[in-house]
């Protein structure tokens, strides 16, 4: 009896080990399950955290661009500023007839330079003037008897008609440098 006892105790063993197996099968099972769906959760997460990574990179490069265009209009703000000071020193006049030019006020001729030269004469071209920019009329050339004034960022033109004093220049002989026949 002690022996069928001992076989008997042994089988419930054995049942047991087997019960007890079954049981950490079924565990591993459901912390399989659990496992996996943890790991779902992370790679959805990752995948969030890429996202946010992408727009993070995006924002920080709408910031730089953002940042650029203010320092931009900062200084576009102190040129507009810069000119609303010296466009006060400049009058509309009649350069040329039926042609406009902003000059230099006759009573701020005697205005200098920060280096003590005073202000040379010059004109400005109106279109540009009005657009907020200082271009300076140029000398480009001759045509017929007007002298050509052009503005190299707006290409206006004003012709000035040069009257003639009277001088004529003569050349006499077959060169310039000598005379001859002359004497």
């Amino acid at each position: 009896m002690i022996t069928e006892l001992m076989s008997a105790m042994s089988s419930v063993k054995t049942v047991r080990d087997m019960l007890g197996t079954a049981l950490d099968a079924n565990a591993f099972n459901r912390v399989n399950d659990v496992l996996i769906a943890m790991n779902e959760k992370m790679i959805a997460a990752q995948e969030r955290i890429f996202g946010l990574q992408a727009q993070t990179a995006a924002l920080s490069d709408e910031t730089v661009a953002y940042r650029q265009k203010i320092r931009d209009l900062e200084a576009e703000i102190a040129r507009l500023i810069e000119w609303k000071e010296e466009r006060a020193n400049y009058r509309l006049a009649e350069v040329a007839t039926g042609a406009f030019a902003y000059v230099l006020q006759a009573a701020s001729d005697e205005k200098e330079r920060p280096s003590g030269a005073p202000q040379p004469t010059h004109w400005l071209c109106c279109q540009c003037y009005d657009a907020s920019h200082k271009s300076i009329l140029q000398f480009a050339g001759w045509d017929g008897s007007h002298r050509v004034h052009a503005c190299h960022r707006c290409k206006a033109r004003i012709l000035e008609r040069v009257e003639s004093a009277g001088v004529t220049v003569q050349t006499v002989g077959r060169g310039r440098n000598r005379l001859d026949g002359f004497l």
